[in-house]
């Protein structure tokens, strides 16, 4: 009785206030505990409803794949707290089957919220693989595809910078050695060749 007494107080400790009144004419402790689950626990259903929604919409979008990640798991992290794996008691390998199973999904949600035009082919290279690798392992081979793709975006700016300045300069030496007319400023013929100073040839116009 002593600790059915303590468990009580625990219980108006912890709850709504405005819940007091609802639970206050309870002779023990484990009324109050019933009742609340019975009103409460449809509550749980509505949560893991909106998590599994979430879940599915989670996308990269302009996320790095860090936070992507990040805001996934979270997401698995909370609904798995509403729901949990039974536990096995038969000695079979049941239980590790399902753990498997829950993983394999996880990676799947994960390489579907991917960015299509940046992870299209490191996608196709774990999915591939027989078995499909961990989540950990997915997740490194995805962060190291990110990495080298913002590698080659520092380098190609450079290389486009230094092919324009190499084909400025080789026109600019390609025009410095054309001679260059000081009468009529065209190229290719120097002033005493320049024809309206030395009259045009009888072709000139056929």
């Amino acid at each position: 009785e002593k600790c059915d007494s303590m468990v009580m107080a625990w219980l108006y400790n912890v709850i709504d206030k405005a819940l007091h009144g609802s639970v206050a004419y309870a002779n023990i402790a484990r009324e109050v505990w019933i009742d609340l689950e019975e009103r409460y626990s449809q509550r749980n259903s509505i949560r893991i409803h909106q998590l599994k929604r979430e879940m599915s919409l989670v996308g990269q979008e302009k996320l790095s794949v860090t936070e992507y990640f990040s805001k996934l798991k979270s997401v698995w992290d909370e609904l798995g707290t509403y729901q949990v794996l039974p536990a096995c008691s038969c000695n079979c390998k049941c239980g590790k089957a399902m753990t498997s199973m829950l993983e394999q999904e996880k990676v799947h949600q994960f390489l579907m919220g991917l960015d299509n035009k940046k992870f299209n082919t490191v996608r196709s290279n774990i999915l591939s693989q027989e078995p499909l690798p961990s989540l950990n392992k997915a997740y490194a081979a995805v962060i190291r595809e990110e990495s080298q793709l913002q590698f080659t975006q520092l380098i190609e700016p450079r290389n486009t910078i230094e092919r324009a300045a190499f084909k400025a300069a080789s026109q600019n030496r390609s025009s410095s050695n054309r001679p260059k007319c000081s009468h009529c400023q065209k190229l290719r013929h120097e002033q005493h060749q320049c024809y309206e100073l030395v009259r045009y040839p009888p072709w000139w116009d056929d």
